[in-house]
């Protein structure tokens, strides 16, 4: 999954629209036990200057409710660790 944050966008009722921007956040989820299912966030990643502003959290809430991962997956920087505890998330 990925966030972005727009810089121009083109388009109208006759021709899809299309976007140009950049990318401030994403989340990886795996299917470890290859059963069609994703139980896990692999990685997750904020710009460094998007920081602080809800991606991760929107990432992971959204995430969360299209996959029913069980699992967020180590190592954790000590930046993702604390971010990880503050959201619930405890190992």
């Amino acid at each position: 999954m990925l966030m972005l944050t727009p810089v121009q966008g083109a388009g109208d009722e006759d021709h899809p629209w299309s976007y140009t921007g950049h990318i401030t956040g994403f989340v990886i989820l795996s299917d470890r036990d290859e059963d069609g299912s994703y139980e896990a966030v692999s990685h997750i990643w904020t710009a460094s200057r998007w920081r602080r502003k809800g991606i991760a959290k929107q990432l992971l809430a959204e995430a969360r409710s299209r996959f029913e991962f069980t699992e967020i997956e180590e190592p954790y920087s000590p930046d993702g660790d604390a971010f990880l505890k503050a959201c619930g998330y405890v190992k």
